[in-house]
């Protein structure tokens, strides 16, 4: 058993403790910039051309790719991990999932809307179990497994994650 005293950091002076404080804040910032310049390299990124008609199953019959967009030139999609391979099933989605939509907020995607984006909630597959998602949030289906490799999403029929890398060219675990 760990004694609460083995967990504890050391006890110094107030001095001792803003000097070291200093050193963890530089480091702080630094790590702060660094994930600022990757967040920038990151929307400098070139985009890729889809040509490709896909179909989606949304809240009122099939919508395409495009219209997911929704007028705005930024789409948000999120992959919310509902299928029998993931804790929860069925009668919950995933748990980071449900979290993360539980914490949108109803205001969330009225603030993307301001800055042109549109945030899509994408199942894996058909939208048997959309009941559980707020109506504030959109909501779609990718029901075909190639439309789910090609946007680098999805599960295999063994539901597992698919294709040779998953996403973006990041090995499959």
């Amino acid at each position: 058993m760990v004694q609460i005293s083995d967990a504890m950091p050391e006890i110094v002076s107030a001095a001792q403790w803003q000097e070291a404080s200093e050193r963890l804040l530089a480091k702080e910032k630094a790590l702060t910039r660094a994930r600022d310049a990757l967040a920038a390299e990151r929307r400098r990124l070139p985009m890729t051309k889809i040509e490709k008609a896909y179909i989606f199953e949304g809240a009122e019959g099939q919508v395409s790719l495009v219209d997911l967009f929704d007028g705005r030139p930024q789409l948000l999609l999120y992959h919310f991990m509902f299928a029998p391979a993931v804790h929860g099933w069925p009668t919950a989605g995933c748990p980071g999932c449900s979290m993360f939509t539980d914490n949108i907020g109803q205001f969330t995607t009225e603030h993307l809307k301001a800055r042109g984006v549109t945030l899509v909630l994408v199942f894996p597959r058909a939208l048997r179990e959309r009941r559980i998602l707020s109506e504030a949030h959109g909501v779609a289906a990718s029901v075909g497994i190639e439309r789910e490799h090609q946007l680098q999403f999805g599960l295999r029929d063994d539901h597992t994650r698919g294709g040779a890398s998953w996403p973006f060219g990041i090995p499959a675990p």
